[in-house]
């Protein structure tokens, strides 16, 4: 690498390589990206409980050597 680019690749070529084969599989993303939208949902509830749930300080040194 030589100033942020590649040397012994064509980096253009390996960029056009990549975005092609990235819109044969972007409905694939889509649809794993759509069907982990319950689990984020889930995840980010639990995630504000956790935030509002208030832990005693005295409780850190017993978890943590």
């Amino acid at each position: 690498m030589r100033d942020g680019k590649l040397t012994r690749i064509d980096e253009a070529r390996l960029l056009v390589e990549i975005e092609a084969e990235f819109r044969l599989l972007e409905s694939q993303f889509n649809d794993a990206e759509a069907s982990a939208v319950p689990v984020r949902k889930a995840m980010e509830a639990i995630y504000r409980r956790a935030l509002a749930a208030a832990i005693p300080p005295d409780t850190h040194a017993a978890r943590l050597p």
